[in-house]
């Protein structure tokens, strides 16, 4: 079990610097004022046998974009991972396969037009994960 403070803080605009702005003049700086967050993560492994490992995990990333400066670069909020696996080991050489199932917590956004964003809702958002990573100890 363990966290992760992400300090988010730091980002506090987007400046995009063109040598010859598409508009011909310079792009203004957006804000972005994010705030820090944690990210917590969980998981377990249990050895079945001396060639079979079993894993489970669960991870909750907190969400660092305030609603005063969310937008459609980053149109997300709390991010939950679950997690499963299984690692196999024979000899000097171990095989790992995983799957995480990502899903993203509903998101509604109220419109500020002086920045380009609507009225809008985030929905549905999720992924699913897949690894495998092949080792040789020397």
């Amino acid at each position: 079990m363990g966290g992760v403070w992400s300090r988010w803080s730091t980002f506090d605009q987007l400046k995009i610097n063109f040598d010859v702005p598409p508009t011909g003049r310079p792009v203004p700086a957006t804000p972005k004022d994010w705030t820090n967050v944690w990210r917590f993560q969980t998981g377990v492994e249990y050895k079945v046998v001396d060639w079979l490992d079993l894993r489970v995990g669960f991870d909750w990333d907190m969400e660092p974009t305030p609603d005063e400066t969310v937008d459609y670069l980053v149109p997300a909020d709390d991010r939950f991972l679950y997690s499963a696996g299984l690692g196999f080991h024979w000899n000097r050489w171990g095989a790992d396969i995983s799957y995480t199932f990502l899903d993203i917590a509903d998101r509604d956004v109220t419109a500020r037009p002086a920045s380009g964003v609507l009225d809008s809702e985030f929905r549905d958002g999720h992924a699913h994960l897949i690894g495998l990573s092949v080792s040789y100890k020397f």
